[in-house]
């Protein structure tokens, strides 16, 4: 078992995303795209499990997904965390349900002072270069240095940086309400993630342009594919300026009667990308006696999926699959030890 405590939490340069944490454990490894569940950072394997073998919890009660595993509750306020315990291997009786690791949060409790923190940390786009994938020609953009003029006459886009900007703040604070006896602690997290002007393209996949669609139609007017495709494909979506690139070529479409050649091309969007959240913690602590000990907590995440969120990856943004849906959690815990 490895225990980080809150000083070394508070200066852990992980932005929130505390189960990076556990790569700093011998016989933990991230998965990168392996993982297969949620996490709360990087998705990691623990002694060769697979990454849905760990068992998430806030303070020894769990906090798993029953659907994908992984958490449930986000939890990203490093100041709230009194320690986070990661244990590997060795198991004890008061343990089980996954074969890889369990990890722990324990939350902060008031005390006899009033203590508290505040923060605020920003990431922006001054010191960012392009990706590949924002300046190469194969994804619709101009060579270095080409002026609009060039860009109007070979249609392609210039490569501009997309806007940047992260806000992450919030804090704690916590103490008495009758001395040795009845305390409180709550804490509140708040990211703000914009980024605007990043292109996302059908990843090389083709698809019928304009040319393409008025073929396909007029050789198959009563399929029903065509229709939907018509209806509910990439550019029936206007948002985010939807634009085919690169040099069409046509391939064969059959339905066994006709035979038509269809023209097709790559396919991009400009969508603007926001990631949102919001997190609040309140904690009630009770010592009926010198034996007896009671608490009460209560999480709150508001945090939903917006447009552009890559939750599907960018070929599904570029062909209109984006989503657009509320993601709010409650979560209560409690306790009593004696």
């Amino acid at each position: 078992e490895v225990i980080v405590d809150s000083a070394q939490l508070q200066t852990i340069p992980v932005n929130g995303a505390l189960d990076n944490v556990t790569l700093v454990v011998p016989g933990v490894v991230q998965t990168h795209a392996d993982g297969m569940s949620n996490t709360n950072g990087v998705n990691y394997s623990v002694n060769g499990e697979r990454g849905r073998s760990n068992n998430s919890e806030i303070d020894g009660q769990s906090n798993n997904d029953n659907m994908v595993a992984g958490p449930s509750f986000f939890f990203s306020n490093q100041d709230a965390v009194q320690e986070l315990q990661i244990v590997t291997n060795d198991f004890g009786a008061q343990y089980g349900r996954n074969m890889g690791s369990v990890v722990n949060y324990i939350t902060k409790s008031g005390t006899n002072a009033f203590h508290g923190s505040g923060f605020e940390m920003y990431t922006g786009d001054f010191l960012s270069s392009l990706l590949g994938s924002q300046k190469d020609s194969q994804d619709g953009f101009c060579p270095g240095g080409s002026d609009a003029a060039f860009a109007a006459a070979n249609g392609c886009s210039l490569a501009i940086r997309p806007r940047f900007v992260e806000n992450n703040w919030g804090g704690t604070f916590g103490g008495p309400i009758l001395k040795d006896k009845l305390f409180f602690f709550g804490s509140t997290f708040w990211t703000h993630e914009y980024e605007a002007g990043a292109s996302d393209t059908s990843g090389g996949a083709v698809l019928p342009d304009s040319a393409g669609m008025a073929t396909l139609q007029a050789a198959f007017p009563n399929n029903p594919g065509v229709t939907e495709l018509s209806m509910f494909g990439p550019a029936a979506t206007a948002q985010g300026n939807p634009t085919f690139f690169g040099t069409p070529s046509t391939i064969a479409v059959s339905d066994g009667a006709t035979t038509a050649n269809v023209e097709v091309a790559q396919f991009k969007r400009n969508e603007n990308s926001a990631i949102l959240d919001q997190e609040e913690l309140g904690r009630i602590d009770y010592q009926l006696t010198a034996k007896d000990r009671f608490y009460l907590r209560y999480n709150y995440q508001n945090n939903p999926f917006v447009p552009a969120f890559y939750l599907y990856g960018a070929e599904s943004i570029a062909a209109g699959g984006y989503a657009n849906v509320t993601g709010i959690t409650h979560q209560v815990g409690g306790d009593w030890t004696h």
